[in-house]
Protein backbone atom coordinates (compact mmCIF):
# COMPACT_ATOMS: atom_id res chain seq x y z
CA UNK A 1 0.00 0.00 0.00
CA UNK A 2 1.24 3.49 -0.87
CA UNK A 3 1.60 5.86 2.13
CA UNK A 4 0.04 8.56 -0.01
CA UNK A 5 -3.05 6.44 -0.52
CA UNK A 6 -5.98 7.29 1.82
CA UNK A 7 -5.98 3.77 3.33
CA UNK A 8 -2.21 4.00 3.90
CA UNK A 9 -2.62 7.31 5.71
CA UNK A 10 -5.42 5.88 7.86
CA UNK A 11 -3.25 2.87 8.75
CA UNK A 12 -0.34 5.13 9.71
CA UNK A 13 -2.61 7.33 11.85
CA UNK A 14 -4.13 4.26 13.54
CA UNK A 15 -0.64 2.90 14.32
CA UNK A 16 0.43 6.26 15.78
CA UNK A 17 -2.71 6.43 17.94
CA UNK A 18 -2.10 2.85 19.20
CA UNK A 19 1.51 3.63 20.15
CA UNK A 20 0.47 6.86 21.88
CA UNK A 21 -2.25 5.09 23.86
CA UNK A 22 0.08 2.24 24.83
CA UNK A 23 2.70 4.71 26.04
CA UNK A 24 0.10 6.65 27.96
CA UNK A 25 -1.14 3.49 29.64
CA UNK A 26 2.40 2.39 30.50
CA UNK A 27 2.25 -0.66 28.24
CA UNK A 28 5.54 0.05 26.48
CA UNK A 29 8.93 -0.81 27.94
CA UNK A 30 9.98 1.43 30.78
CA UNK A 31 9.84 1.57 34.56
CA UNK A 32 6.55 0.44 36.01
CA UNK A 33 4.87 2.04 39.00
CA UNK A 34 6.14 -0.90 41.10
CA UNK A 35 9.72 -0.34 39.92
CA UNK A 36 9.45 3.38 40.70
CA UNK A 37 8.18 2.58 44.18
CA UNK A 38 11.09 0.18 44.75
CA UNK A 39 13.51 2.90 43.67
CA UNK A 40 12.60 4.93 46.75
CA UNK A 41 13.88 4.04 50.19
CA UNK A 42 11.14 2.94 52.58
CA UNK A 43 10.93 5.02 55.77
CA UNK A 44 13.54 7.52 54.54
CA UNK A 45 11.45 10.46 55.74
CA UNK A 46 9.61 8.79 58.61
CA UNK A 47 10.33 10.24 62.07
CA UNK A 48 13.32 8.23 63.26
CA UNK A 49 12.08 8.05 66.84
CA UNK A 50 8.97 6.19 65.63
CA UNK A 51 10.81 3.47 63.68
CA UNK A 52 12.21 0.14 64.77
CA UNK A 53 16.00 -0.15 64.53
CA UNK A 54 15.83 -2.57 61.60
CA UNK A 55 13.68 -0.21 59.51
CA UNK A 56 15.87 2.77 60.36
CA UNK A 57 19.08 0.89 59.47
CA UNK A 58 17.57 -0.29 56.20
CA UNK A 59 16.51 3.25 55.25
CA UNK A 60 19.94 4.69 56.02
CA UNK A 61 21.81 2.03 54.02
CA UNK A 62 19.37 2.38 51.11
CA UNK A 63 19.88 6.16 51.02
CA UNK A 64 23.67 5.87 51.12
CA UNK A 65 23.58 3.27 48.34
CA UNK A 66 21.41 5.55 46.21
CA UNK A 67 24.09 8.23 46.53
CA UNK A 68 26.76 5.72 45.56
CA UNK A 69 24.67 4.43 42.63
CA UNK A 70 24.28 7.98 41.27
CA UNK A 71 28.09 8.13 41.11
CA UNK A 72 28.57 4.62 39.64
CA UNK A 73 30.08 3.27 42.87
CA UNK A 74 29.56 -0.28 44.12
CA UNK A 75 26.86 -0.84 46.73
CA UNK A 76 27.70 -1.06 50.39
CA UNK A 77 26.78 -4.45 51.83
CA UNK A 78 25.45 -4.63 55.35
CA UNK A 79 27.80 -6.48 57.66
CA UNK A 80 26.76 -7.91 61.04
CA UNK A 81 30.18 -7.43 62.62
CA UNK A 82 30.34 -3.77 61.63
CA UNK A 83 26.73 -3.36 62.75
CA UNK A 84 27.70 -4.69 66.17
CA UNK A 85 30.59 -2.18 66.43
CA UNK A 86 28.35 0.67 65.25
CA UNK A 87 25.48 -0.23 67.58
CA UNK A 88 27.76 -0.50 70.62
CA UNK A 89 29.20 2.92 69.84
CA UNK A 90 25.74 4.43 69.38
CA UNK A 91 24.65 2.98 72.72
CA UNK A 92 27.76 4.41 74.38
CA UNK A 93 27.19 7.86 72.88
CA UNK A 94 23.60 7.99 74.16
CA UNK A 95 24.48 6.54 77.58
CA UNK A 96 27.46 8.87 78.17
CA UNK A 97 25.98 11.95 76.46
CA UNK A 98 28.93 12.06 74.06
CA UNK A 99 28.69 12.69 70.31
CA UNK A 100 32.29 11.82 69.40
CA UNK A 101 34.12 9.03 67.58
CA UNK A 102 35.62 7.92 70.89
CA UNK A 103 33.82 8.64 74.14
CA UNK A 104 35.57 8.70 77.54
CA UNK A 105 36.53 5.20 78.66
CA UNK A 106 35.73 3.69 75.25
CA UNK A 107 38.16 1.88 72.93
CA UNK A 108 39.07 3.47 69.62
CA UNK A 109 37.31 2.48 66.42
CA UNK A 110 39.93 -0.04 65.26
CA UNK A 111 39.83 -1.90 68.55
CA UNK A 112 36.01 -1.86 68.51
CA UNK A 113 36.03 -3.34 64.98
CA UNK A 114 38.68 -5.93 65.93
CA UNK A 115 36.56 -7.13 68.84
CA UNK A 116 33.81 -8.11 66.39
CA UNK A 117 36.14 -10.36 64.37
CA UNK A 118 35.75 -8.33 61.16
CA UNK A 119 39.52 -7.94 60.77
CA UNK A 120 40.39 -11.58 61.57
CA UNK A 121 42.73 -12.96 58.89
CA UNK A 122 42.70 -9.63 57.01
CA UNK A 123 46.11 -8.56 55.74
CA UNK A 124 44.92 -5.15 54.60
CA UNK A 125 41.92 -3.06 55.54
CA UNK A 126 40.55 0.42 55.90
CA UNK A 127 37.64 1.78 57.90
CA UNK A 128 35.90 5.02 58.75
CA UNK A 129 33.02 6.11 60.91
CA UNK A 130 30.25 8.68 60.65
CA UNK A 131 28.20 9.73 63.65
CA UNK A 132 25.41 12.22 64.09
CA UNK A 133 21.83 12.88 64.98
CA UNK A 134 18.83 13.82 62.89
CA UNK A 135 15.05 13.62 62.78
CA UNK A 136 14.94 11.18 59.82
CA UNK A 137 17.32 8.83 58.01
CA UNK A 138 17.19 11.12 54.97
CA UNK A 139 18.09 14.15 57.09
CA UNK A 140 21.07 12.24 58.52
CA UNK A 141 22.40 11.24 55.10
CA UNK A 142 21.90 14.80 53.84
CA UNK A 143 23.90 16.15 56.81
CA UNK A 144 26.68 13.71 56.09
CA UNK A 145 26.71 14.69 52.42
CA UNK A 146 27.01 18.37 53.43
CA UNK A 147 30.27 17.61 55.30
CA UNK A 148 33.45 16.92 53.31
CA UNK A 149 34.67 14.38 55.89
CA UNK A 150 31.41 12.47 56.17
CA UNK A 151 30.64 12.62 52.43
CA UNK A 152 34.10 11.18 51.76
CA UNK A 153 33.26 8.19 53.94
CA UNK A 154 29.86 7.57 52.34
CA UNK A 155 31.34 7.80 48.84
CA UNK A 156 34.79 6.26 49.29
CA UNK A 157 35.30 3.99 46.30
CA UNK A 158 37.10 1.20 48.21
CA UNK A 159 34.49 0.69 50.90
CA UNK A 160 32.37 -2.43 50.42
CA UNK A 161 30.84 -3.09 53.84
CA UNK A 162 28.81 -1.03 56.28
CA UNK A 163 27.31 -1.47 59.70
CA UNK A 164 24.75 0.93 61.12
CA UNK A 165 23.94 1.61 64.76
CA UNK A 166 20.85 3.58 65.70
CA UNK A 167 19.10 4.77 68.80
CA UNK A 168 15.70 6.41 68.95
CA UNK A 169 17.12 8.56 71.74
CA UNK A 170 19.25 11.63 71.08
CA UNK A 171 22.60 12.44 72.62
CA UNK A 172 20.98 14.85 75.06
CA UNK A 173 23.51 17.68 75.14
CA UNK A 174 24.22 17.65 71.39
CA UNK A 175 20.94 16.80 69.64
CA UNK A 176 17.40 18.10 69.56
CA UNK A 177 14.88 16.08 71.60
CA UNK A 178 13.10 14.75 68.47
CA UNK A 179 16.33 13.43 66.92
CA UNK A 180 17.72 9.90 66.79
CA UNK A 181 21.42 9.04 67.07
CA UNK A 182 23.28 7.30 64.25
CA UNK A 183 26.64 5.61 63.67
CA UNK A 184 27.80 4.19 60.35
CA UNK A 185 31.00 2.15 60.21
CA UNK A 186 32.40 1.71 56.69
CA UNK A 187 35.17 -0.77 55.81
CA UNK A 188 36.89 -3.06 53.34
CA UNK A 189 39.28 -5.92 53.97
CA UNK A 190 41.55 -8.28 52.05
CA UNK A 191 43.20 -11.50 53.19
Amino acid sequence: MNAGHPLGILAAVAALVAVTLAAGLGLLAGPSADAAARATCANAEAPAQELQRKALRKALICLMNKQRQERDLVRLHKNRQLKRAAQRHTNTMVKTDCLLHQCPGEAGIEQRIRRTGYLDEAGRWAYAENTGCAVTAKAMVNRWLDSDFHRGNVLRRKFRDVGVGVSNQPVASECKPDHATFTAVFAWRKG
